[in-house]
C-alpha cells in the first residue's frame, strides 16, 4: 500500500519483485562435532505465486492497474517482474536500477532486518517501509531529522522529489554542531532556494541523535513521513549499545524514508 500511494503522489511506476526467503540454519550435533543443517529452500514457483497474488491484491487495494507499459500521463502502474525469487543481496543489487525502494518493515516477517539491511547498504539508493496498520499519507506533513551527517544529507537529497509536493515540512534538529556541519536554519535555507518552504523546530542540544526525541518532536508535529539518515553512527554501535535508527525502526508509528 505505501509504494501504491507513493506512486500515485508522484506518478510513477512500480515494479514488483518476489522475494526468496533465505534458509534458516541449524546446529546439530554428532560423533564429537559440531554440523551446521540448513533448512530446504521453499519452492520459487511456488513463492512466485504466493508473492504475484499478494502483489496484485495490494496494487487492487491501492487503486493501481497492472499493466505491461508505462505508467500513464500524471498516473501511475504497476507490473510485476516474472524473474524467480531473488534473495536479500540479488535485491539489493537490483534496487540500483530503482529511484526509491520499498521494503517491509523489519518488524513484519521473519529475517526481514536482513532484508532492509541489504537494501538500505547495497543499493545506494533510498528505501520506503511502513510499521504495519500504520496510517499512509504522501503528500501531507515530513519531519527531517537533521544531524549533519554525510547519511542524512544524501536521504535528503534522494528525498526532494517527494518533499516538492509536501503540504507541510518540519526540519527537526539542534545547533550543538553535530559532526561539524550546516545547521538546521541553512539547510531550511537551501530548501527556501530549491522553493521549498520548512518550519524550523529545534530540539534540546543534542537530542537530534536520539530516536525517542526525534519521533516524539515528529508525532507533536503531526507529521506522516519521517526522513532521516540511517546508521549516521556505526551499525555495530547501534547494536551493541542502542542508537536513533535502531530505536526508530522498533518504535515508529509513522512511514520511514531512510538511506545511508
Amino acid at each position: 500500500m505505501l509504494a501504491a500511494e507513493v506512486a500515485k503522489h508522484l506518478g510513477s511506476l512500480i515494479e514488483g519483485i518476489p522475494l526468496r526467503e533465505p534458509p534458516v540454519p541449524s546446529v546439530d550435533w554428532g560423533m564429537g562435532s559440531a554440523f551446521v543443517i540448513e533448512e530446504p529452500a521453499p519452492d520459487d514457483d511456488h513463492v512466485e505465486a504466493e508473492a504475484r497474488t499478494q502483489f496484485l491484491a495490494a496494487m487492487a487495494a491501492g487503486g493501481v492497474s497492472v499493466s505491461a507499459g508505462p505508467p500513464p500521463a500524471g498516473g501511475a502502474a504497476a507490473i510485476w517482474n516474472e524473474t524467480k525469487p531473488i534473495g536479500n543481496h540479488g535485491l539489493g543489487r537490483l534496487a540500483r536500477a530503482f529511484s526509491l525502494t520499498c521494503i517491509p518493515h523489519p518488524a513484519r516477517r521473519p529475517n526481514a532486518m536482513a532484508t532492509f539491511e541489504a537494501a538500505l547498504f547495497e543499493s545506494g539508493g533510498p528505501i520506503m517501509m511502513a510499521p504495519n496498520d500504520c496510517p499512509i499519507r504522501v503528500g501531507g506533513c515530513y519531519a527531517l531529522a537533521w544531524n549533519g551527517s554525510d547519511e542524512t544529507a544524501r536521504t535528503l537529497t534522494f528525498a526532494m522529489p517527494l518533499l516538492r509536493q509536501a503540504a507541510r515540512l518540519v526540519i527537526l534538529a539542534d545547533e550543538s554542531g553535530q559532526f561539524a556541519s550546516p545547521s538546521g536554519g541553512q539547510i531550511r535555507r537551501k530548501l527556501a532556494l530549491e522553493g521549498i518552504e520548512a518550519d524550523l523546530r529545534l530540539l534540546p542540544e543534542g537530542s537530534v541523535m536520539s530516536g525517542k526525541t526525534i519521533l516524539e518532536a515528529a508525532e507533536a508535529e503531526g507529521c506522516d513521513i519521517l526522513i532521516k539518515g540511517a546508521y549516521t553512527q556505526s551499525r555495530l554501535r547501534q547494536i551493541i549499545f542502542g542508537g536513533a535508527t535502531q530505536h526508530i525502526l522498533g518504535n515508529a508509528r509513522m512511514p520511514l524514508f531512510m538511506a545511508h
